[in-house]
């Protein structure tokens, strides 16, 4: 999963690595993100994978796979 450029300045994403490793193992998926979101980070099989909503609502699909 990679971060998208909106992503850099993120306070919460922003420290992060540009490619990013989660795992990914659901069937649901986010197919349209809500109206005004930044897409925050995304993947080949799942675009959608991280949003930001009014600036500190997040929305994830994605486990980390470190503990």
């Amino acid at each position: 999963m990679a971060k998208r450029d909106v992503a850099w300045t993120d306070p919460l994403f922003g420290y992060m690595p540009m490619v990013l490793d989660v795992m990914q193992f659901h069937v649901d998926a986010i197919d349209r993100l809500p109206p005004g979101a930044e897409l925050m980070a995304s993947g080949y099989v799942y675009p959608n994978q991280a949003f930001r909503l009014n600036g500190s609502a997040y929305g994830l699909q994605f486990h980390t796979s470190r503990t």
